[in-house]
């Protein structure tokens, strides 16, 4: 009798135990088990700060397409010469504040042209665009004479509209539009840039050579201007006059210069006088001696000055 009752007590706590062992798996279980996570949304591009850089692009493809369709009047995809010269022409009135038929430095320097820093900013970045500004004003100066001209604006913006017109088909489109600013960029690809409108600008007939007398009129251009008299020649009063206006470094700058044009010292200026050290570059440019100089040469010939 006592055996089986202790049989019975042992079945009994063996019953217990495997209650309690299973409910005790069944709590590790409750508590160890992962919580799954919903699944995370892959990164949407051009959606935030990670993808920055991608919007900033976006942004800017966008604003090259806006000015390129604001200049493409008859929206068929290119820019010709006309459209081109139409959108500087409406620039001139921008620039020309006071109606006085040119604008001057300060006029140019006024206007805000497209996104930047704003009028009255003192930063780091609006000294920087200020200053190209002043640069790019002289280039369209073309008689340095302080004020830049509606002829000198349309002379400016030809040049850029032939250099930007990769293949001279006489219409510009948006893949040469884009490789244009994407160019202006760089500042070795600038260079080449500019000395390429430098060199269409001169090169009058678009012979892809430039001649002696093409080069002479081209630096010809300042010296006609302050002939006010028109005898080809330039005495000290017309030199003076054309002087008024400008700052005191400029003028002192002019005046040395002139003086070492002057190589007879007698106080006036022959065209002869004002040419001799443009021809001189000229005729170093000229390496194959055949009274032109090509792009080539045109190109090495600035290199070599610049070394």
């Amino acid at each position: 009798m006592e055996n089986e009752n202790m049989k019975k007590s042992t079945s009994l706590l063996l019953s217990l135990a495997g209650s309690v062992a299973i409910l005790g798996l069944a709590s590790c279980e409750h508590y160890a088990k992962p919580v799954q996570q919903e699944p995370t949304a892959a990164p949407v591009a051009n959606s935030g700060p990670a993808n920055k850089g991608q919007g900033s692009g976006s942004r800017k493809a966008e604003m090259q397409q806006a000015k390129f369709a604001a200049m493409d009047t008859d929206q068929d995809g290119l820019i010709s010469a006309a459209e081109h010269e139409a959108a500087h022409n409406d620039k001139f009135e921008l620039f020309d504040a006071d109606g006085s038929g040119a604008f001057d430095v300060d006029e140019f320097l006024a206007v805000r042209m497209g996104p930047g820093p704003r009028e009255g900013g003192q930063g780091k970045k609006m000294q920087k665009m200020q200053a190209m500004k002043k640069q790019k004003f002289a280039k369209m100066d073309a008689d340095a004479s302080g004020d830049v001209t509606l002829a000198e604006l349309q002379a400016f913006s030809g040049a850029k509209f032939l250099m930007v017109d990769t293949d001279n088909d006489g219409s510009v489109s948006f893949a040469e539009f884009q490789a244009h600013k994407s160019a202006h960029a760089g500042k070795a690809k600038n260079k080449h840039g500019k000395m390429k409108a430098k060199f269409a600008k001169m090169d009058t007939n678009q012979d892809g050579v430039m001649s002696g007398s093409e080069h002479d009129a081209a630096h010809l251009v300042p010296f006609v201007t302050r002939d006010l008299n028109g005898d080809g020649t330039l005495s000290a009063a017309e030199c003076e006059a054309a002087r008024e206006g400008w700052s005191a470094e400029k003028i002192a700058k002019t005046i040395v210069k002139h003086e070492a044009m002057d190589s007879d010292h007698d106080g006036i200026l022959t065209q002869d006088e004002f040419l001799a050290k443009a021809r001189s570059g000229f005729a170093s440019a000229d390496t194959n001696t055949d009274g032109f100089v090509s792009w080539d040469e045109f190109q090495a010939h600035h290199k070599a000055e610049m070394k």
